[in-house]
């Protein structure tokens, strides 16, 4: 009778280590090509909503305007008040809204009317007569692969957006009718294809922005918010004053914006359909994945929101051409420890300065008519 031979203690314990080592090197590959898929779905997000850009301006000849767009006062307002500012909170639709019917989303777009109608404003959250709120609507195309915030989280107010407009080189509120970018708000800035004067290659149309995530404490750089920056209001705009809020293991240095996920839905890219700078505006002056602070003590008050993603090493963008590029965190932006205000040829309210940008190549791709001589990177 023959004898099975079985494998030894040693043996096994071979095997098993052979087996960890072959896992260990093959995680980081299949991270990576997980997070290549990820890039890539998200690159093709942005390209669908730069053509609906594009679309948006065949049909109206002009980019969907960030705020403030006549298109909702005329749909929404009551003719006996025709008019008057914020009726049904028309002025606060933003950029994404008349993009709707151009990305597939024509009956979401018409219950957002409806929805507008019944004197609900983007951030209201509570169903009417017709149904539940139209802005808590989870939209596949506003939202990168790599941006995980809401994707597991069931809450009420999670409608997240991943891209935002560009608005230039220069920090203001979301109503300020001052524009350097492709986006502005109506009536004052209406911004056509002719008018950007530095070329549709060389301009950023939309950028990524990961969505804000506050845990209760050690608010992250890439989604967080650094409150009270001095220097970053729109007259001073000192940008070196939000960059210094850059901590150690990617958390900002206190005083930051702590609201746990399930808490609040004021953060970075909460709303798509909000036009506040928060949710879907973004500034081309610190580099992509640098902080983004505000003035004030809370996330909404004059917040500069800085592109970026958790992609590794910087973020995409798509440009007025409707083309989409990886722009890195080490792109030029000048020099960042000075201050507008009082510099030569900019008047005393920095807003209003025209010319190239103070910030380097990524002020640049940030402006329409800067006239920069600089070469956006390919």
């Amino acid at each position: 009778m023959s004898r099975r031979r079985a494998f030894t203690l040693v043996e096994l314990l071979v095997v098993i280590a052979i087996i960890g080592v072959l896992v260990a090197l093959l995680l980081p590959a299949v991270q990576a090509a997980r997070e290549a898929a990820r890039r890539s779905q998200c690159s093709n997000n942005l390209k669908q909503l730069a053509l609906a850009a594009h679309n948006h301006h065949d049909t109206y000849n002009i980019l969907p305007p960030c705020g403030q767009n006549l298109q909702f006062e005329q749909l929404t307002d009551d003719p006996a008040v025709a008019g008057t500012a914020g009726r049904f909170g028309w002025d606060r639709m933003g950029y994404l809204t008349p993009m709707l019917p151009f990305v597939e989303q024509k009956p979401l777009y018409e219950r957002v009317i409806q929805y507008t109608l019944t004197d609900k404003r983007p951030w209201s959250t509570n169903a009417d007569t017709t149904g539940p709120s139209p802005y808590l609507t989870k939209v596949k195309t506003f939202m990168c692969p790599s941006d995980s915030i809401c994707t597991n989280i069931q809450r009420d107010w999670c409608a997240p957006n991943s891209y935002h407009c560009n608005r230039g080189d220069i920090f203001e509120n979301w109503s300020d009718w001052e524009y350097r970018g492709p986006f502005a708000v109506q009536p004052r800035g209406e911004v056509n294809f002719s008018s950007i004067l530095d070329g549709t290659a060389n301009t950023i149309l939309l950028a990524e922005c990961a969505v804000g995530k506050h845990p209760n404490t050690g608010a992250p750089v890439i989604g967080g918010i650094a409150v009270n920056a001095s220097g970053m209001n729109h007259e001073q705009t000192n940008p070196a004053a939000c960059l210094s809020r850059r901590g150690v293991n990617g958390v900002l240095i206190d005083p930051a914006y702590y609201a746990f996920d399930g808490a609040s839905d004021q953060a970075i890219g909460r709303r798509w359909g909000d036009a506040h700078v928060l949710y879907t505006q973004f500034f081309t002056v610190l580099p992509p994945n640098a902080p983004s602070c505000s003035y004030g003590g809370n996330d909404e008050d004059w917040p500069t929101v800085t592109a970026s993603s958790h992609h590794p090493g910087g973020c995409q963008v798509a440009m007025c051409d409707a083309s989409v590029r990886f722009v890195a965190q080490t792109i030029d932006c000048g020099n960042l420890a000075i201050q507008m205000g009082g510099q030569p040829n900019v008047p005393a309210n920095a807003r209003h300065y025209v010319g190239p940008s103070f910030w380097g190549v990524w002020g640049a791709m940030g402006t329409r008519a800067g006239r920069e001589s600089l070469q956006a990177p390919q």
